[in-house]
């Protein structure tokens, strides 16, 4: 994470720990989940924000599913 960004990875982190499953894997986070983290957490993130949160999301899917298929 390049430095001055590492709040953005700490409410990635807290939003993937509460992110939910649909029994085949782990489910991308949603607008509600940002929106609810944000409303609950305090934490006024800007639109450039929550894409960087949405593309971590998808590279943390991406890996989840590239281990999946290695086991």
């Amino acid at each position: 994470m390049p430095a001055g960004g590492e709040y953005l990875w700490r409410a990635f982190h807290r939003l993937s720990l509460r992110r939910s499953s649909n029994g085949f894997g782990a489910n991308a986070l949603s607008w509600p989940d940002i929106d609810a983290f944000v409303r609950l957490s305090g934490v006024a993130l800007e639109p450039w924000e929550i894409e960087i949160i949405e593309h971590l999301d998808v590279l943390f899917l991406t890996q989840q599913a590239k281990e999946r298929e290695q086991s």
